[in-house]
């Protein structure tokens, strides 16, 4: 998935360009799962073209509304049930070693279930950036 800016001429007295409105481009067929990095969502809601509705992104484009469902926030989640580990908030070397502490012990909870994989060896994975989303309603298409 792509999402274009679409800018208007230039003003003449400021020569600024200012969004004309978006258009999102290369949305899959069949498949809905996105993921939607937080700065790109934060940057399309500040430009109005993205309103939050509960736990839902709406991006208004020229071609209509498309409303995503958030499926999983930033953060880290067990591999083997999917439970979104407890974040501390903050920065810090001591904190983040109490972060990942807690998330290796969630995951020995499970046992011989853990789930691990090569490209998440503790068997917990870590999303710092995106939202998962589904693609739930294509508004105007």
């Amino acid at each position: 998935m792509k999402v274009r800016i679409l800018a208007t001429p230039p003003d003449p007295a400021t020569g600024e360009k200012q969004p004309a409105g978006i258009r999102i481009e290369d949305l899959p067929k069949g498949s809905t799962r996105q993921r939607i990095p937080v700065q790109a969502l934060e940057q399309h809601q500040q430009t109005g073209h993205v309103t939050i509705e509960a736990d839902r992104f709406v991006y208004h484009t020229v071609d209509g509304d498309v409303v995503f469902h958030i499926r999983q926030e930033p953060g880290r989640y067990c591999l083997t049930c999917g439970e979104r580990l407890p974040d501390f908030g903050g920065n810090g070397r001591a904190l983040e070693a109490r972060r990942a502490q807690q998330c290796i012990d969630h995951v020995a909870a499970h046992g011989d279930k853990a789930v691990k994989s090569p490209d998440w060896p503790h068997g917990y994975e870590n999303r710092p950036s995106t939202f998962t989303c589904e693609v739930e309603d294509l508004r105007g298409k």
